[in-house]
């Protein structure tokens, strides 16, 4: 369910998201430490900032006929309306939906207004709404399904019946890789949903995930493309939700040219102990990667003439914007705040360890301080097939729990959360934790904590303490963030 999501009535029909549910639970549980307040309200004011109808707002801006777009990363791009005769919105992705809306309400109306908009796009399940000539299909992630194949299908539809004249702009955001399917000939449904689900189990991260996807598909990796006329002008808006913010990447770019390779593909399932695995599922997609490592060159779309193509990319969001609104927040509470950047990733464990590591070096400070960082860990279940409910964010805080220095007038706390609001195959976003948790003199609370870790079932430890993050859907999604902060006595709102 998507976190008390109210639509604005007014004419200018913002998507207001609230932000933690069980904020003020989480407080009182807390006593009284003044660190926790500031770290949820960190985590909300990056979550705010990244809403995607606020990020379309910010990059686009129309003037009499034409509109700009400005990226993140300097790119600036100027459109004259009046040239096209169609306008077709089409993506897929988390952020999908109020991403549209924000861009259909960005677009000229009335006179000004140069051609019908029409479109479509896929979601996750449960995140739908209306909006006006716009088709919104709900289908499966992380795994495909289905509908994510008739949502595609209807997206390629609309491609193949563009203009030359027309312009098509294109959503992209996390979720966007499964939501946007369409198998490659000899590969079905089942087998791109075994592969997905296999790479997910074995801690693959989201690059060599996509890189996977791309070579199993007839949509990704730049090959969305193709079924629109080779002058037809494409403008792709994306919310970043990978490290480095690689276009290729994000959502397998549909849109952008592939510069992997398939023998790349056969390393990644190699690398997982994936590739010999003895199934019919591995025996089809064995065969389409081996066809392609042999005929490489004649299935690389940056080979072919159809790339020399209008394509435009604008990146309008990431997890740097998320985490420079977090330290704004703590800065502006006269916090003294470092930004550690967003390319953190490895284990999740050890990022949890590294992380009480940095909070127990604040011991000896005497004024606030906070440390404001992010990226997307990853969590390598047990083979053996002994694992809880829990996620990336909420496993790296056990274990940040499990090897903080506690003592007691400290008053430190430490959030990791996801800003999709989903972590792993749990409700929760993440989880909290402070100095005033655990005792230490209780042996047998900190060993069932252990056990948990190891069976990779820290929700189940979070929900025991009451500690668990609740937001819902977030309906945006730039990676996860961590937040650290310590607050010395005295230190108040």
């Amino acid at each position: 369910m998507i976190s008390r999501l109210f639509y604005s009535i007014s004419s200018r029909n913002r998507l207001t998201v609230s932000v933690i549910r069980n904020k003020n639970s989480i407080l009182k549980r807390c006593h009284g430490l003044t660190s926790s307040k500031f770290v949820l309200s960190a985590v909300e004011a990056a979550i705010a900032r990244v809403e995607p109808a606020k990020l379309i707002s910010t990059a686009v801006n129309r003037k009499q006929g034409r509109m700009i777009v400005s990226g993140i990363r300097h790119e600036k791009m100027t459109f004259d309306l009046t040239r096209y005769d169609k306008i077709y919105i089409v993506g897929a992705g988390k952020a999908s939906v109020p991403m549209a809306v924000g861009l259909v309400e960005a677009l000229p109306v009335g006179k000004a207004k140069s051609s019908k908009v029409s479109g479509s796009i896929i979601t996750p399940y449960g995140t739908s709404r209306k909006i006006p000539d716009i088709d919104v299909i709900e289908a499966g992630h992380p795994l495909p399904d289905a509908n994510g194949i008739k949502g595609t299908k209807k997206i390629v539809n609309i491609l193949r019946r563009a203009k030359p004249t027309d312009l098509i702009f294109v959503l992209l955001s996390g979720g966007g890789s499964a939501l946007l399917s369409l198998p490659i000939r000899g590969i079905t449904l089942d087998d791109k949903r075994h592969v997905t689900q296999s790479l997910l189990a074995s801690g693959a991260s989201i690059q060599e995930l996509n890189v996977v996807r791309m070579h199993l598909s007839q949509v990704k990796g730049g090959k969305l493309i193709r079924f629109s006329p080779p002058s037809t002008t494409f403008l792709t808006l994306i919310i970043s939700d990978v490290i480095g913010d690689e276009i290729q990447t994000i959502a397998s770019g549909p849109t952008y040219p592939n510069h992997s390779l398939f023998i790349d593909a056969k390393r990644i399932l190699s690398k997982y102990d994936i590739w010999d695995v003895d199934n019919l599922h591995l025996k089809r997609i064995r065969k389409v990667i081996v066809n392609g490592i042999k005929f490489e060159t004649n299935d690389r779309p940056r080979k072919t003439p159809e790339f020399h193509r209008n394509t435009e990319y604008a990146i309008i969001g990431n997890n740097a914007t998320a985490c420079i609104a977090a330290s704004q927040y703590l800065k502006s509470k006269k916090i003294d705040t470092l930004v550690l950047g967003s390319h953190f990733d490895g284990d999740a464990a050890k990022h949890g360890k590294w992380l009480s590591m940095l909070a127990n070096g604040m011991r000896s400070l005497s004024f606030p301080f906070a440390i404001v960082l992010g990226g997307e860990t990853t969590v390598r279940l047990n083979k053996e097939g002994n694992n809880g409910i829990g996620g990336r964010n909420q496993e790296a805080a056990l274990n940040a729990l499990l090897s903080l220095e506690i003592s007691s007038g400290q008053d430190v706390s430490i959030c990791c959360v996801g800003t999709d609001g989903i972590d792993g195959n749990s409700t929760a976003a993440g989880a909290l934790i402070t100095t005033t948790m655990v005792s230490r003199d209780k042996p047998d609370i900190m060993e069932d904590l252990r056990r948990h870790l190891e069976n990779h079932d820290s929700n189940t430890a979070f929900k025991m303490l009451g500690f668990q993050i609740m937001t819902g859907k977030t309906l945006t999604n730039v990676n996860d963030l961590n937040v650290i902060c310590r607050l010395t006595n005295g230190n108040s709102d």
